[in-house]
């Protein structure tokens, strides 16, 4: 799986080892000092990459997101699994004439594969058997309970699940903006060494752009990053 930086489209993979090629590279060439590529810009530049690497990529937190959609999917099963229980309790008390079979969903399917919907339907329900709890005498005195218990779990996965997706995002949006870091400052040391190997071609090709060119657009470098 190849993770993109969406600033400059260029595989994270291809970033993190391009980078540290062109640190080797930089490595005790004086030329680059009068261009501003000294010792500390490099001992920056290392850092640099050493914390584009320290992120996870895509699939890493895709895992990590799938264990907590897993989670909030068996507590919605749960969930659907005492729903239909709770129909079958209620509408066998009541016949399709009386008015109370009626305050119950015909079709709950529905609300099987979708955590939302279920949520809003579970406190209606939870209240429809309090409602008519003497007269469902086959209904276990523990039965609401576990109605309760179900709709608490489900709602604590389901926002664990969404508080792990904007984590997610804030994470990534975090990782590229560290990988168009390391980016940014290749280009910087390769123009650099450009203009300082001018008249040595041998050592001047070593600084030679090392990305695609990209198709369409002006063909302009994106802008630096901003300042940290």
């Amino acid at each position: 799986m190849s993770d993109k930086s969406p600033s400059v489209n260029v595989p994270r993979e291809v970033i993190l080892q391009t980078a540290e090629a062109t640190y080797k590279v930089a490595q005790n060439k004086p030329e680059l000092l009068k261009f501003g590529i000294n010792e500390t810009y490099l001992t920056t530049f290392f850092a640099d990459i050493e914390k584009a690497k320290s992120f996870k990529n895509d699939e890493a937190l895709s895992n990590e997101t799938k264990g907590a959609t897993k989670e909030k999917n068996v507590q919605l099963e749960l969930s659907y699994t005492w729903l239909q229980a709770a129909q079958f309790i209620y509408t066998g008390k009541f016949k399709k004439s009386d008015p109370q079979y009626k305050e119950f969903p015909e079709k709950i399917s529905q609300y099987s594969k979708n955590e939302a919907e279920m949520i809003d339907l579970l406190p209606n329900i939870i209240t429809l058997l309090n409602k008519y709890k003497t007269d469902l005498t086959d209904m276990q005195s523990d039965f609401i309970a576990e109605g309760e218990l179900c709709l608490q779990n489900l709602n604590e996965r389901d926002a664990l699940q969404g508080a792990k997706m904007k984590e997610d995002t804030e994470y990534t949006a975090a990782r590229h903006a560290a990988e168009y870091v390391v980016y940014y400052k290749v280009n910087k040391i390769n123009e650099a060494g450009n203009l300082a190997y001018k008249k040595n071609p041998a050592v001047k090709k070593l600084f030679k752009s090392p990305w695609p060119k990209p198709r369409g657009g002006n063909g302009k470098e994106p802008p630096p990053p901003p300042a940290s």
